[in-house]
């Protein structure tokens, strides 16, 4: 089990078609098959070989934007939605106070009153709180989808083509990811590596620092898991790290509390489009009822990669469950969890 940092050395340029005439706005993290893909790359290339993503066993989480790395077993600096700002300044998780608010009645939520509840995503966890990096914007009208030319068409003084946008993140970002390696990859990334990410890498741009801030065995991880594990609440609360699908958390029953985004999963790989749809997006969040669920089990969800390596290259299915900064900050309300 590996915290993986990656830094930007050079401007990492981002590119997308306009949405419905809005502003396209890309993720603001690195996506997990982004990271896979550049990683495989370099391992493929450095040992002159056509390799085959079966041949690598990996499953990495999106890489979250932090200046400073997680700590293993610790939350990973995750994008919640389900937070409120209190007049302090400091966050309040809603997820697990709705839950139990919706479990013994409405009263509990007296507590919210003068609580901003628009704050939008917020990458956090028990270390604080994490800025994405600031972007440039630039847009351009291009003739050709395929050929991305800037270009356009003029007819009578009017201008058609397609318009794109194009994000720049400035050298110096940090972003960090969660990572299931084997050995040889894991021995390149304790080496540190240079892969380039995002568009333009052939004219001199995305290039890119890997390498591991903190590693430990999987039973180490699996043991500081579980005693991770808030087996004395009554709730469990599950995070979406990576995209993932329903059938994933089944076996919890029916979630008493969620707040999910629902989305189909594009991908590019070897000139094909893959899509996944219906899936649940970083940021969603879902409590269920604790109950006689049992702690081995929940985290066997956890650790366990798809069967398709095509999914674990992906990086699909990855939660995390308990994640501590939901019921930390409900103890500031002055109730227990």
């Amino acid at each position: 089990m590996d915290v993986l940092c990656l830094e930007a050395i050079e401007p990492l340029i981002i590119r997308d078609k306009y949405s419905k005439g809005a502003h396209y706005s890309s993720p603001p993290y690195v996506p997990s098959s982004t990271l896979s893909g550049a990683i495989a790359s370099d391992f493929f290339r450095r040992r002159g070989v056509n390799g085959r993503i079966e041949d690598l066993n990996m499953w990495i989480s999106h890489a979250f934007p932090s200046d400073r790395p997680f700590k293993l077993c610790g939350s990973p600096p995750l994008p919640l939605t389900t937070l409120s700002r209190k007049e302090d300044d400091t966050y309040l998780s809603l997820a697990l106070l709705f839950a139990k608010a919706m479990k013994e009645g409405p009263s509990l939520l007296d507590k919210m009153k003068g609580l901003n509840k628009k704050v939008g995503t917020i990458f956090i966890n028990q270390e604080g709180r994490f800025e994405p990096p600031s972007k440039e914007i630039i847009t351009q009208v291009a003739l050709s989808y395929e050929r991305r030319t800037h270009a356009s068409i003029e007819d009578r003084g009017e201008k058609y083509g397609l318009l794109f946008t194009q994000e720049v993140i400035r050298p110096g970002s940090k972003f960090h990811a969660l990572a299931f390696l084997d050995s040889s990859l894991h021995e390149e990334l304790k080496k540190e590596i240079e892969v380039r990410i995002g568009a333009f890498t052939k004219k001199g741009f995305g290039l890119t620092r890997v390498k591991v801030d903190e590693s430990m065995s999987f039973d180490e991880y699996r043991k500081g898991r579980l005693k991770g594990l808030k087996s004395e609440h009554e709730f469990l609360t599950v995070d979406i790290m990576t995209f993932t699908s329903r059938e994933k958390l089944l076996e919890l029953g029916n979630p008493i509390y969620e707040k999910i985004r629902i989305s189909d999963f594009k991908t590019w790989f070897n000139g094909k489009f893959y899509i996944y749809k219906k899936m649940m997006g970083p940021g969603s969040v879902l409590v269920y009822p604790r109950g006689n669920l049992d702690p081995e089990r929940i985290i066997q969800i956890e650790l366990t990669p798809p069967q398709s390596a095509l999914r674990r290259f992906h990086g699909l299915d990855m939660v995390f469950f308990d994640n501590p900064f939901h019921f930390d900050s409900l103890l500031s309300l002055g109730g227990e969890m």
